[in-house]
């Protein structure tokens, strides 16, 4: 739809599909629907309404919700009956609506893998001309815009189930998979040389400037894709963009939204390129922050320039690590008794998936590297298991409390380790190198009693090893605990050096994918035999603890309850000076 003309009625039959937002009161958009379906550009096409009824606090996932929508659509366009198909699909979907609209449209144009195919699985997807998303957000809603009241809301109510609305937050696992699959459709669908597919829809951001849910940032994919291009709206906020009887011109509003529906919009077939500068994520661990010296010092080697002495491998002569960005931002201190809770631990990780969606737009997913410390390397894993879009070329983890079992081999097959060749197009795994500690105390100890509790997404790989790693991973043993195979234990005069020694191994290993000797160090038998039953002691003693509570109730002697509050009590502050 790249040349309408905004006064001239069309002359072919189409469909306009309008999804609503959450909590939808249909008052609120009747009359601006009301004068699309009157427009003289809109002269015998259908208007229809997906009433998806979703509330804040619905249990129905998005994607579950987008696929009743694309079996809809198919009904609609005649695919079902066989008939009736019209020539040209519009999709409007404000806010929620908006993620639906791309979900149910990735899921009828995409494989079983997600990934593209030049033949859409139904036809209906190869008639869709646009797709207007009205306050609809790419890296998911920003809670901190909101009122306070709301806002501590949906925190409470996160701890007793998970919502609609939690999973549409910003850097949420479900929004930042949508999000690198819609950005990788967009940029890869449009060349049939690639085997994409000729004609691709556009896409119209429409954002209004009082918008407390959504920033510009939030929306600055539509920039890094030709056929996109962004409407602001003045004086229009996240739910009334779509109310003409809010607008202070009802005239003027109509008209906006008009042209970001049928009309030319300025910026369409223009686009800024990503950068291909190399990205390396740098995510610290409990107990610390980024202005630890190591990851500083680390920076300074990633950026060195090439040993012109070393012949660059196959695929790596054109990274230009001078201009490397190195993403090493900080989530604060970290302590052992918020890695304890897990509902702390899981919300955490999003900040990693919210910095790797915008890494991903702006620069060549190819081109990314991981280096994590600690719980760093939780959030990677969280992150690779759920977001089945997310990838890296290389990965480092030091003192990883990922558990023995995580199926690396499975996030190999799923093309999230590795890269595609820039000679051949061709997939080529990467690797993986990790750093262990001989007497690790929160990978070996602190994770086995987390096991015992019931926490399974953490465990001892990083101590014990892991039982998954591709062939030609690597797997070192450091002398002493958490943070030595980072900084060395060393006499305080040869501390800097060592530590320049790991760091210029560890920025080897991400630049080149050197491998250096390990320092064959064994395990330690005691501490080793300890960590192996600690999370059967704690098992047993939380049933003890349980039981004790329970023949309290019972007896009614209140003695017990204080008894076992203070031995949670003591247990919370110690986890967190440890």
């Amino acid at each position: 739809m790249n040349d309408n003309d905004q006064s001239a009625p069309i002359k072919k039959t189409g469909m306009v599909v309008y999804v609503p937002s959450l909590q939808w009161d249909p008052e609120e958009s009747h009359d601006f629907l009301q004068r699309l379906k009157a427009d003289e550009y809109f002269f015998g096409w259908q208007f229809r309404v997906y009433e998806h009824g979703i509330g804040y606090f619905s249990k129905e996932t998005p994607r579950e919700a987008a696929e009743g929508l694309a079996v809809q659509i198919r009904d609609w366009s005649g695919e079902v009956a066989g008939e009736n198909f019209p020539e040209e699909i519009i999709l409007i979907g404000h806010s929620l609506g908006g993620l639906l609209v791309r979900e149910a449209l990735l899921q009828d144009a995409e494989d079983a893998a997600h990934r593209f195919i030049p033949e859409p699985r139904t036809p209906w997807t190869s008639r869709v001309s646009r797709v207007v998303l009205i306050a609809s957000p790419n890296a998911g809603y920003e809670i901190r815009r909101m009122n306070r009241r709301l806002r501590w809301g949906v925190r409470l109510a996160s701890l007793f189930g998970d919502y609609m609305f939690e999973q549409l937050e910003e850097g949420s696992e479900y929004i930042t998979d949508l999000r690198l699959r819609w950005f990788e459709y967009m940029m890869s669908a449009g060349n049939p040389g690639d085997g994409g597919a000729a004609v691709l829809p556009d896409i119209v951001q429409v954002l209004g400037t009082n918008d407390e849910l959504i920033s510009e940032d939030n929306i600055l994919d539509a920039k890094f894709i030709l056929q996109a291009a962004t409407v602001k709206i003045s004086n229009a906020g996240h739910d009334d963009i779509v109310d003409l009887r809010q607008a202070a011109d009802a005239d003027v509003r109509y008209g906006n939204l008009r042209q970001a529906i049928c009309g030319n919009v300025p910026g369409m077939g223009t686009r800024v390129s990503e950068s291909q500068d190399p990205v390396v994520f740098i995510v610290h661990g409990i107990r610390s922050s980024k202005t630890e010296g190591w990851i500083s010092r680390l920076e300074g080697f990633i950026r060195t320039p090439a040993n012109p002495d070393v012949e660059p491998l196959v695929d790596e002569a054109d990274l230009d690590w001078v201009a490397a960005s190195v993403i090493a931002p900080t989530y604060g201190y970290f302590g052992a008794g918020n890695f304890a809770l897990p509902w702390i631990r899981r919300r955490n990780a999003r900040r990693l998936l919210r910095w790797y969606g915008d890494n991903f737009v702006t620069h060549d997913p190819n081109r990314m590297f991981f280096v994590g410390h600690s719980n760093g390397t939780y959030m990677l894993g969280r992150s690779l298991l759920n977001v089945p879009s997310m990838r890296f070329r290389r990965i480092y983890l030091a003192a990883s409390v990922l558990p023995k079992d995580f199926p690396w081999r499975d996030i190999v097959s799923r093309q999230q380790l590795g890269h595609f060749s820039t000679a051949t197009s061709m997939w080529k795994n990467g690797n993986i190198h990790c750093d262990r500690g001989r007497r690790d105390v929160p990978v070996g100890w602190l994770c086995s009693m987390l096991n015992g509790l019931g926490s399974q997404d953490i465990g001892t790989g990083g101590f014990d090893g892991f039982d998954d790693l591709a062939s030609n991973s690597i797997e070192h043993r450091y002398p002493g605990g958490h943070g030595h195979m980072l900084a060395p234990k060393v006499e305080r005069a040869r501390r800097s050096e060592a530590l320049s020694t790991r760091m210029r191994e560890i920025a080897d290993f991400i630049r080149v994918d050197a491998s250096h000797d390990s320092p064959a160090t064994e395990e330690a038998p005691i501490f080793s035999r300890v960590s192996r039953i600690l999370g059967k002691v704690t098992k047993t003693g939380a049933l003890v603890l349980a039981g004790l509570i329970v023949i309290a109730v019972i007896a009614g002697a209140s003695w017990y309850f204080i008894a076992a509050g203070a031995v949670i009590y003591v247990g919370v502050f110690v986890a967190n000076q440890l």
